[in-house]
């Protein structure tokens, strides 16, 4: 909970979308962060329609509801990611709807080149299940084990969980996001004291480590989004063995208002970054949130700022309002919660609809002195503005529904017999294409991922259950690369990322079957017949 009441900025969603801002400090300087979230319904093999919004989550959701339990959602108030967080909530099916005592479950994401992430879980337990949760609370840990206190089976003998790594069984596997308050993402504050980072403008330390602001797991962190990628799960839709579903090609944009002052016009845009991902099995929906910072030159010109943000689609401009316009707010929907809170009772079509002005909080300005000239250069990494709205996207055209089998992506080893198993499934709806040479800027440096810990023991033996009867999907349309928005400057932390560099080589092949054995020169020495 925060410590003290943040300095209001006024934030206005444009359309199907919610949005928010934060204020922030770094070496000195203040910053503020727009972010703006759009929610698309899943579809089978075909793209992903927009539905209502999910609203702002300002605090961490818990399963349940209780503070005891892992989480469900992260906070959408962060300052900044590195990289793009895809996350996972919900339940693994088994095929069919049969019990079964294992399976396994995937998740992918890819672009039309590039495998983002491809990882697989085990999923295990006696007597067999049809449904269970993907939760820390089925995965392996237990008290005083710090990198997830909510699982089983730790210490040994304390049950046994259901969730597992497929080569480790005591590595902790799940896709949902970590909790801030775990020990192993608490570390990564390094000596900077957490009341900082919960004061109405966070203070961030050099010392802090930027991971820390990421709750996915670290092999779920991938290069931000551009929008158009395909998603593709097996195992963890209640009617589908396997779902294949692609984004809509979604670009998200805010326009700062009030800063004339600073030597900066009217509507000037701020390109946004598709930072977070969020799948939601149970729903049925996926969330993706960008984000964009800009530094202000202090805090007397937050309550005179005024920031609208929207999402637009190919086809589908964002209406952006005339000066001194009243703009519509498009009602945003929470996540759903069954009987006492637990969301694991709740109905699929059950959702509850919520007013954009209860989830966003007041958007009305303070009473604040006269404005004075501020002579301060133009630093902010906005482009102009277009006159009028947006203008709409090309179309892409329809390509041709060829098939490709997986590739693996180098997210995590797996038994040499579900990698076979994997090898036979066409997951990705497209043509595997070559690579393509390295982008012409080199990607920023980030900082390295933390090291998982070293087990304390041998893992036990995990039994390999025999591969389920995915149903091969239809195939469905190539997609194509969306074309990068256009950067706002040269300023890097609000520039789009450049393309990805090409994925590592596949590993080497199977081994060569060996020579014939030579039976005569064995028996007869070499350059001697029967006789």
């Amino acid at each position: 909970m925060a410590t003290s009441s943040p300095p209001h900025v006024s934030v206005t969603p444009i359309g199907a979308a919610t949005a928010a801002a934060m204020a922030w400090r770094f070496k000195g300087k203040l910053w503020v962060t727009a972010m703006v979230k759009a929610t698309f319904g899943f579809a089978s093999d075909t793209m992903m329609q927009r539905i209502a919004p999910q609203e702002i989550i300002r605090e961490e959701v818990h399963h349940g509801g209780l503070l005891s339990r892992s989480i469900r959602f992260t906070t959408d108030l962060v300052p900044r990611l590195l990289k793009a967080d895809v996350l996972f909530t919900g339940h693994a099916h088994a095929p069919h709807g049969r019990p079964v005592e294992a399976a396994h479950v995937r998740l992918g994401v890819f672009s039309s080149s590039w495998t983002l992430l491809d990882k697989t879980l085990m999923v295990r337990k006696r007597g067999g299940f049809v449904r269970l949760p993907i939760d820390y609370e089925h995965a392996f840990g237990g008290i005083g084990f710090p990198d997830n206190p909510f699982g089983e089976g730790h210490p040994q003998g304390s049950g046994e969980p259901n969730i597992l790594d497929p080569v480790d069984a005591r590595r902790v596997a799940g896709f949902g996001p970590l909790s801030k308050a775990i020990p192993a993402r608490r570390r990564l504050l390094g000596a900077t004291p957490r009341a900082l980072l919960e004061r109405g403008i966070p203070e961030i330390q050099d010392e802090l480590s930027w991971d820390y602001f990421q709750a996915a797991p670290p092999d779920q962190r991938t290069h931000f989004l551009r929008g158009d990628e395909w998603i593709v799960m097996d195992g963890l839709h209640p009617s589908a063995p396997r779902m294949r579903m692609r984004l809509p090609g979604a670009r998200g944009f805010a326009r700062i208002h009030g800063l004339a002052g600073l030597g900066l016009a009217e509507h000037q845009e701020l390109p946004l970054s598709a930072d977070v991902l969020r799948i939601d099995g149970d729903e049925q929906r996926c969330t993706v949130t960008w984000r964009g910072s800009f530094p202000v030159p202090s805090e007397d010109v937050l309550p005179r700022m005024r920031i609208l943000a929207g999402v637009e689609l190919p086809g589908a401009p964002i209406a952006w309002p005339a000066p001194g316009a009243a703009v519509s707010r498009a009602g945003a929907t929470a996540p759903r919660a069954g009987a006492a809170g637990n969301e694991d009772d709740a109905a699929l079509e059950s959702t509850v609809a919520l007013s954009a002005a209860a989830s966003m909080g007041p958007t009305g300005t303070l009473d604040i002195a006269p404005d004075t000239a501020l002579a301060v250069p133009a630093t902010l990494p906005f482009r102009p503005a277009p006159a009028g709205a947006s203008p709409s996207p090309p179309k892409r055209p329809a390509p041709s529904p060829p098939e490709a089998p997986l590739g693996r992506s180098g997210t995590m080893q797996m038994p040499r017999d579900v990698g076979i198993h994997a090898a036979r499934q066409p997951a990705t709806p497209f043509t595997a294409e070559p690579p393509r040479a390295p982008p012409a800027e080199p990607t920023p440096a980030l900082p390295a991922e933390p090291s998982a810990p070293a087990a304390s023991a041998a893992a036990p033996a995990v039994p390999t259950p025999e591969p389920a009867n995915f149903a091969a999907a239809p195939a469905v349309p190539t997609p194509e690369p969306a074309s990068p928005a256009a950067a706002g400057g040269t300023f890097a932390w609000a520039t789009p990322p450049p393309e990805p560099p090409p994925p590592e080589p596949p590993p080497p092949g199977a081994p060569k079957r060996p020579a014939k054995l030579d039976v005569r020169a064995l028996l007869y020495g070499t350059g001697k017949g029967r006789g």
